[in-house]
């Protein structure tokens, strides 16, 4: 008898064919290993797998009405929730076409039946093993980024203060932007990275040229050069970090590009949020500051601009309430 701790550490697989024998025989095969969810149709599969707890496996018969298992895989691997999710066909059908479209919708193996149960159980085994291995690398990843990032703003934040709150503002900036927008996470992701990581190349720049580009001042030939070097140096720096390749490229194209008709879309959006805090910084009003950098950005989305005067908005409401609360 399976106690209650072993049972919920074992993997939650779903068997899904129209046929009860078969639904029947591999549930009883597997249960003991395995914690085992059934499903006779795809219909009644989709429902399971889009619930609380989706299946961490799928065992999936090709022929059944209504809805083949193809069609059921291709509805698995078209959500963000259930794409990872390893499919197994097993099917009576074992020609060239059928395997090979199993594999072009997104299946892992594939099983002709009849079926041994040592071939099941140690294919079923293997993809587990490999879909925890994954899911182990990419948290060591995640946890190596968020490392990294904290190291390198705590770096320049040592070096020079006045720079991480200038981060923070264009940070905030750009969430208002990418929410408004309706950017996909993904996207809106390496552009929120990006505005957090614009400085880090300012890491080794003396004190005098980093608040000459906070200020907008004019750099010297010399100050200049020095400041293209370190600016590559700082990408070369977040390129080397896994997963930021993207937000490396952002930043330099945005640094290393002069006219703003040579920018893509997100380095346009990144440009637009810098230059609007800049000018508020120097005392610019919003809609002020946004009339002049319509005229300066021509190429920036109506979009960023009304996500940015909204966001300052709120910025000065949250504001006043502080104040007034400070006065009470």
């Amino acid at each position: 008898m399976v106690d209650d701790s072993e049972e919920s550490s074992r993997a939650n697989i779903l068997i899904v064919d129209d046929t009860p024998v078969n639904l029947e025989l591999l549930s009883g095969l597997l249960k003991d290993y395995y914690q085992v969810s059934v499903a006779n149709s795809g219909k009644r599969a989709l429902t399971i797998i889009n619930g609380d707890k989706p299946p961490e496996l799928i065992l999936l018969d090709i022929m059944m009405p209504d809805m083949d298992g193809f069609m059921v895989c291709g509805q698995i691997k078209s959500s963000a929730k259930t794409k990872d999710i390893p499919v197994i066909f097993i099917s009576a059908l074992s020609d060239v076409g059928s395997i090979v479209k199993s594999f072009t919708v997104g299946g892992v193996d594939y099983i002709t039946k009849p079926f041994h149960f040592a071939e099941v159980h140690a294919r079923v085994k293997t993809h587990l093993e490999l879909r925890r291995s994954k899911a182990e690398m990419q948290l060591l990843l995640s946890n190596t980024l968020v490392g990294s990032v904290k190291f390198m703003i705590d770096l320049l934040a040592l070096t020079h203060p006045s720079l991480v709150g200038q981060s923070n503002r264009l940070r905030r900036y750009t969430k208002g932007v990418v929410s408004y927008m309706r950017i996909p996470a993904q996207e809106a992701w390496v552009i929120e990275l990006a505005t957090l990581l614009l400085n880090i190349g300012c890491l080794m720049l003396p004190k005098e040229i980093v608040q000459k580009t906070i200020s907008g001042e004019k750099l010297t030939k010399d100050e200049q050069q020095l400041f293209e070097q370190q600016i590559l140096a700082g990408t070369e720096l977040i390129a080397h970090i896994p997963r930021l390749d993207k937000v490396a490229e952002l930043i330099r194209n945005y640094h290393m590009t002069i006219n703003t008709d040579r920018l893509d879309k997100n380095e346009v959006i990144i440009k637009t949020i810098s230059e609007f805090d800049r000018l508020i910084n120097h005392g610019v009003k919003p809609s002020r500051a946004i009339n002049k950098l319509a005229v300066e950005i021509p190429d920036c989305p109506q979009s960023v601009f009304n996500a940015l005067l909204a966001v300052s908005i709120e910025t000065t409401n949250e504001e006043v309430q502080v104040k007034f609360s400070d006065s009470l």
